[in-house]
């Protein structure tokens, strides 16, 4: 998946979730929270689907605690 892609869902996901949510997530796939994504760069789908999976579970975990 091409950089742009990538770049834009993290831009709309820390939109939606607190950044510790989107932090934690990225640390989960051994991302660091402060690169920089490269337009061209390819990503694999996997990555970014794992950060959303990871994500979705942190979240369901957080409210289902209230």
């Amino acid at each position: 998946m091409k950089g742009t892609v990538v770049s834009t869902w993290l831009k709309s996901l820390s939109n939606l979730f607190s950044s510790e949510i989107v932090d934690n997530a990225l640390l989960y796939i051994n991302w660091d929270k402060d690169s920089i994504i490269n337009p061209f760069e390819e990503i694999p789908d996997d990555e970014i689907f794992k950060v959303i999976a990871s994500m979705t579970n942190e979240f369901v975990e957080h409210f289902g605690q209230m």
